[in-house]
């Protein structure tokens, strides 16, 4: 049991939670509507368009480890994301 609980902590230690339930993949990645356009898609580059619903990929928000980033996605651009994606 204390092995757990040692593993535990380290990996708590090393991924910057504490305490903190993990986001679920559902709960970071999906679809919402950016509120203003400064926000850009990482497959093209472009401009998000406010109120345009889109694909949002966040980290965990609340790490000590990391800075809260939301990447997005165009809609019309997720086929060709997740085919590049997939090819790596």
């Amino acid at each position: 049991m204390a092995q757990s609980s040692q593993e535990e902590q380290t990996h708590s230690i090393l991924t910057g939670w504490i305490n903190e339930p993990l986001m679920t993949l559902q709960e970071r990645v999906k679809m919402k509507k950016p509120m203003t356009e400064s926000q850009i898609c990482i497959y093209c580059g472009k401009t998000m368009v406010k109120g345009q619903e889109a694909v949002i990929l966040k980290n965990h928000p609340g790490s000590s480890l990391s800075i809260q980033k939301n990447l997005w996605v165009h809609k019309k651009c997720k086929t060709k994301f997740a085919t590049f994606v997939k090819g790596l």
